[in-house]
């Protein structure tokens, strides 16, 4: 006695996917991949925006300790897509102080769009005295990148804030 079995699913079932069902995975993958690059996009402006504040920042201050620590006037000098401080520190024995300047450039496409000091508006580029011994005014600036985000830096004597 022969027994032969024989599948029935295989007559009727197709054996893969058709056309519209992988065309319509391919969108949903498109749509999912295009929000997510999107979000990462803004997070990385947002994220050269603060750097950038922070260095600014960090430059103010820098040139803050350097003219108290050697009670000469240091400078801040800034333009829309660079800033450098010149501070002076004593060369030795002798009395003569040499000039260090610090370049640093905005990367990323940030630049800085607009600086007041002691409520004046500036145009750039511009040079700021920083004292040794008086009370800084506030300096405000505020920077933009590609997208056209601002961040708001307002650094006073006593503090720095990112806005």
């Amino acid at each position: 006695m022969n027994i032969t079995l024989k599948n029935e699913k295989d007559d009727h079932l197709p054996g893969g996917f058709s056309l519209t069902e992988m065309l319509l995975v391919l969108v949903v993958i498109g749509i999912l991949a295009g929000g997510t690059i999107a979000s990462l996009q803004g997070r990385a402006s947002r994220h050269a925006l603060r750097l950038a504040g922070d260095d600014l920042a960090g430059a103010v201050r820098f040139a803050q300790e350097q003219a108290r620590l050697y009670n000469r006037p240091c400078r801040l000098v800034l333009s829309d897509q660079a800033f450098s401080v010149e501070a002076y520190q004593p060369t030795g024995e002798s009395e003569k102080a040499e000039s260090i300047i610090r370049p640093m450039q905005f990367c990323h496409g940030v630049r800085l769009v607009s600086l007041e000091h002691a409520g004046m508006r500036l145009i750039l580029p511009q040079a700021i005295e920083i004292t040794p011994n008086q009370d800084q005014a506030s300096l405000v600036m505020i920077l933009q990148d590609r997208t056209g985000r601002q961040l708001k830096v307002q650094i006073s004597d006593a503090s720095c804030e990112l806005h």
